[in-house]
């Protein structure tokens, strides 16, 4: 990588996490822009584009969630429902990311794939069930 392409990436982060209300779904969304600029596409580079993009999925569908249930418009039942699923999602992403340190930092493919799957389903169960609950 050169010069030039690290020294703006590096600026592009320190602007991101200190402008950012986000918190760590923000440096999620760094991770996979940082990654998008780097070139080549590995399988580590798309494992954390999956890391990225699920975790600001999610967030937006939650935020647009939190807006339903502000207005008055969800019942109980499906508010009980999204927070099971929600769970559910915060579990897979918790091995999910586990996964993907052994990946990075161990080179340790095994875990991976399943986590991943696991993860992909979690997420489209619950932004399904939040866009059928609108």
């Amino acid at each position: 990588m050169n010069n030039a392409r690290m020294v703006g990436q590096s600026n592009l982060l320190r602007l991101f996490y200190h402008g950012n209300r986000l918190g760590h779904l923000g440096c999620l969304g760094l991770v996979a822009l940082s990654l998008m600029l780097g070139g080549c596409v590995t399988y580590k580079q798309n494992a954390g584009k999956l890391l990225a993009s699920t975790a600001l999925t999610v967030d937006a569908a939650m935020r647009s969630w939190a807006t339903v249930v502000r207005m008055g418009k969800a019942t109980d039942e499906q508010q009980a429902k999204v927070r099971t699923a929600y769970e559910k999602y915060q579990m897979a992403m918790t091995v999910a990311d586990a996964a993907y340190t052994a990946l990075v930092s161990l080179d340790d493919k095994s875990l991976w794939p399943l986590a991943s799957s696991q993860l992909t389903d979690a997420s489209t169960s619950l932004t399904t069930l939040i866009q059928s609950s609108k």
